[in-house]
Formats: structure tokens, sequence, C-alpha cells
């Protein structure tokens, strides 16, 4: 398995949800470099909310703009 592979499918598993001293035990040869790797992406992940798309903001602004019009 090339790095890329096991840096992808460390980072895959960790967005999945599973932990990360599980995913070290998987690639014991690279625990030390994939700790640190995996331990800065979830910072990075639980950091930045997930930005809200365009059109859901748009349907919010529709919204809240006929909600003001129906109570005039």
């Amino acid at each position: 398995m090339s790095r890329d592979e096991w840096v992808e499918e460390a980072l895959r598993a960790l967005e999945q949800g599973t932990p990360m001293e599980q995913i070290l035990r998987r690639h014991p040869e690279h625990a030390e470099a994939l700790r640190t790797l995996l331990y800065a992406a979830d910072q990075i992940r639980r950091a930045r909310p997930p930005a809200p798309s365009l059109q859901r903001e748009r349907a919010a602004r529709a919204k809240a703009h006929a909600q003001h019009l129906v109570q005039k």
C-alpha cells in the first residue's frame, strides 16, 4: 500500500467516526506520522462549521421576507 493510500484510508476512517487509536493500530508501522496528521485533521474538522449552501441561504431569506410581508 502506498503512502497516499494509507493516509487516505486513515483520513476516511476518521471522518466516519473511527477512534484514532483504532486507526493507528491498523497501521502500526506508520503510527507516529499518522498520529500527528490525524490529530491535525480532527482539529481542523472540529473548528470549522459547515458552510450553509447558497440554496439554503436563499430559501431562508425568502422565508423571512415572506413572513415579514404577511405581518404587514
